[in-house]
């Protein structure tokens, strides 16, 4: 019975915190005037693109690429190198430091996540 009452109480702490975790505002949000992206073949492109998760290290420093709709690119580079942030901005899990990236000439800070992702 002892463990039972125990486990009873931490499943309410838990239940607690994940209330708290869902009351959250997320840091990348909407704008209030955010439309659905439009997709007209999927161009891709990177332009100028600053971005580090710490400011004493800067992990993509005035990335500029493009990428035609149907076309398929590799990024390759050593850990760390800044690859898998290509992705989590292309995403907006993460808004870039300074820099444009657009698909299909639609700025992704001007989309809504939704449609976005």
């Amino acid at each position: 019975l002892g463990s039972f009452y125990r486990e009873t109480i931490q499943s309410l702490v838990d239940m607690k915190s994940l209330f708290q975790l869902l009351e959250e505002k997320a840091d990348i949000r909407d704008k209030d005037d955010a439309k659905p992206l439009i997709l007209k073949g999927g161009d891709i492109q990177f332009d100028n693109v600053h971005f580090s998760y710490l400011a004493e290290r800067k992990i993509l420093d005035g990335v500029a690429f493009s990428i035609p709709a149907g076309k398929s690119v590799a990024i390759v580079g050593t850990s760390g190198s800044g690859k898998s942030t290509i992705l989590r901005l292309l995403y907006r899990f993460f808004n870039t430091n300074s820099g444009n990236i657009r698909i299909d000439g639609q700025d992704i800070r001007d989309v809504t996540l939704d449609s976005l992702r």
